[in-house]
């Protein structure tokens, strides 16, 4: 069961302030690797709505822990990538799968590193995976709370050069592919149909898992056809490359043969012409000079 709280309490407020900190981090991700629709309007107004879609949700159920809440917080990044830009749909589809899920994978991963690490080891906090922290603890709320927003800033830019220097050329489909299981697994988003239909909707949640992972090693398959034909695209590009490296040897020699015998029936027509005028002397010197500059 999730707690609801007042929006006025410090618990309310903490989670309302990180989620809307991590919300946008994630839009600024959107906002440096795609192609703003509207560009005469501040950046901050036009995520501000998105942002607030969230919020809204929280101060009317007083809910910051429970699967509708995070169908809202990512239902709004979904919306602002669609909406905001102009690239094609695709693009926009890979771009917000591989957003959420290099956020997520981040957190998660950092949360066993710092809690097991620093909170246990430092400060003597036990970390109880998928447990939430007490409401009237606020220094364990912070403690816990505030480094992994931090970090997730401090990696936005690292996910932005992912994007665009590798993602945003490989097949969208396989980014979207690995992009939904790690989006199903760690987000919690199928935790909504249980608790809106109850016992059947376990079976919808088992279902939207199956077919992620299903879609999830489909894509691995299509990576290795891929990591595949640019293996053998590589090896024919060097050696096409090698072939006009020997072809480029070969007109060079074959250049360089030609000068040399047009210069040699140059010096022929010369020695030939002071031997003709009786020139002897001449043309044995010239001779020994042509020696002496081929040797």
């Amino acid at each position: 069961m999730f707690p609801k709280t007042s929006p006025f309490e410090f618990y309310f407020i903490f989670f309302a302030v990180t989620h809307a900190l991590n919300e946008a981090s994630v839009l600024f991700y959107y906002r440096r690797t795609l192609t703003p629709r509207f560009t005469q309007i501040h950046p901050a107004l036009q995520n501000l709505p998105f942002l607030l879609i969230p919020v809204c949700y929280k101060v009317i159920t007083g809910e910051v822990h429970s699967p509708t809440h995070i169908f809202f917080l990512y239902g709004s990044m979904f919306l602002a990538c669609m909406i905001l830009y102009r690239d094609k749909i695709m693009q926009r589809i890979g771009n917000f799968f591989f957003g959420v899920a290099y956020s997520l994978l981040a957190e998660n991963i950092l949360v066993y590193i710092y809690c097991f690490g620093i909170l246990e080891l430092w400060f003597g906090i036990p970390f109880i995976p998928n447990s939430l922290a007490d409401p009237q603890d606020i220094q364990k709320l912070c403690i816990t709370g505030i480094p992994f927003v931090i970090i997730q800033f401090l990696l936005t830019p690292l996910a932005i050069i992912v994007w665009k220097k590798y993602l945003s050329k490989i097949n969208l489909k396989i980014v979207i592919q690995f992009g939904l299981l790690t989006f199903i697994s760690f987000s919690g988003f199928p935790y909504i149909f249980p608790n809106l239909l109850g016992r059947p909707g376990w079976i919808l949640a088992f279902l939207c898992l199956l077919v992620s992972v299903v879609v999830f090693f489909r894509g691995v398959i299509q990576l290795q056809k891929l990591f595949r034909q640019s293996y053998f695209r590589e090896k024919e590009q060097k050696l096409l490359k090698q072939h006009l490296e020997d072809f480029e040897k070969q007109q060079n020699d074959s250049l360089q043969l030609r000068k040399q015998n047009h210069d040699m029936s140059g010096h022929m027509q010369a020695v030939s012409y002071l031997i003709a005028e009786g020139k002897t002397e001449e043309a044995l010197r010239y001779i020994e000079e042509l020696k002496q500059g081929m040797g």
